[in-house]
């Protein structure tokens, strides 16, 4: 998954987007190098259930590796 800093984000919004669409990727939005955010195609987001819709509790950890996969 590629990784892409906060500001080349805000200059390249447009393309990143229209990559995540057209493509299906996913990228790792960070600060200051540090992973911080997930872009991903929507109809990933909407196709699973959140921890929160589905009432159960996640570990950071859990999270993260669901994030990952």
């Amino acid at each position: 998954m590629p990784e892409i800093g906060i500001r080349d984000l805000k200059m390249k919004a447009s393309k990143v987007v229209q990559t995540v669409y057209k493509r299906k990727t996913r990228y790792t939005i960070t600060r200051r190098g540090r992973p911080v955010a997930m872009l991903i195609p929507i109809d990933e987001a909407t196709s699973r259930p959140t921890p929160r819709q589905s009432g159960a509790t996640m570990s950071a950890d859990e999270v993260w590796n669901e994030l990952t996969e």
